[in-house]
């Protein structure tokens, strides 16, 4: 990828970098109330399998894979999380819909999501990702028509 903050800002608005419709690409479920519980978003594709602790990749690709990852959340929660509030204490759970039985390792899938986190505290949706700020919830694959990610973050 390597896009500026500003060509990645106007690829997502159009959704030029996945080249399907919006409506398709990202939905997040996000109430006008000021004290939401729940934050809810939708990624059109599963994590990188790259950014696993078991891809075999040079220090530099996955640094960059990482950066773009991180930057590709932050600006789709960004973009929506209207009255959001970062909870003190939160509850992140994952689900990956994926389109074949094909056995998958659900500690690498959830490795691979830590770009995502931390795009996630950087743009506030969450307080902090260590371990007193955030546990893990429901972690589950199900088989699906197109490859989603669903990330649900619970303040509690």
């Amino acid at each position: 990828m390597g896009w500026s903050k500003e060509e990645l800002s106007a690829k997502i608005k159009t959704n030029d970098h996945l080249g399907i419709e919006k409506s398709s690409v990202v939905s997040l479920n996000a109430s006008p109330v000021a004290t939401q519980r729940f934050f809810t978003l939708l990624v059109d594709h599963l994590p990188d399998s790259k950014l696993s602790l078991n891809a075999r990749l040079h220090w530099t690709a996955k640094r960059e894979r990482t950066a773009d990852a991180k930057e590709e959340i932050y600006y789709l929660a960004k973009e929506r999380m209207a009255n959001w509030k970062a909870p003190e204490r939160a509850v992140i759970s994952y689900t990956y819909f994926v389109t074949t039985y094909r056995p998958r390792d659900l500690d690498n899938l959830i490795s691979s999501c830590k770009a995502w986190q931390d795009g996630l505290v950087e743009v506030g949706v969450l307080r902090a990702d260590d371990c007193w700020h955030l546990s893990f919830g429901r972690i589950q694959v199900l088989k699906a028509n197109r490859d989603q990610t669903k990330i649900v973050i619970e303040g509690v």
